[in-house]
């Protein structure tokens, strides 16, 4: 549902008239909405003509932006961390075995995590797919 501006509840023109804002709401759970408004921006974005930007913004999108920023930044992270952890440990603790130990308790803890929520929500896929998560 698209509410234009100057309509009740709608969005406003700014007084120059070079900005126009307009309130979209969408339906669905927290991944229809995300995908929805992803959707909305890529036409928005190719939509428009020469000159002229529209994109979306609110909890949706951002969130959605936020998911994928905050996946890139773990598989950074972990890229660099991880081989750092490998080569720090065993000088650390001056012993292979210990070291590892560490290792496979955080690989140990992350797969058994992952197993408990495959459990409690079968349809779960890693992401905020659901608003009903924990019913």
């Amino acid at each position: 549902m698209s509410c234009p501006a100057g309509a009740s509840g709608g969005g406003a023109l700014s007084a120059d008239g070079s900005v126009i804002t307009a309130t979209v709401l969408l339906k669905g759970d927290v991944g229809e909405r995300r995908k929805a408004s992803a959707s909305l921006n890529e036409h928005l974005a190719k939509d428009m003509p020469a000159g002229i930007n529209a994109a979306m913004a609110g909890n949706s999108p951002l969130m959605g932006d936020l998911t994928e920023v905050d996946g890139q930044d773990m598989m950074t992270a972990e890229m660099v961390s991880l081989p750092l952890a490998f080569i720090v440990l065993p000088l650390a603790q001056r012993s292979v075995l210990a070291a590892m130990m560490p290792m496979v308790l955080g690989m140990c803890a992350v797969g058994v995590t992952l197993g408990l929520l495959s459990l409690r929500c079968p349809s779960w896929t890693g992401t905020y797919s659901s608003s009903r998560w924990w019913r």
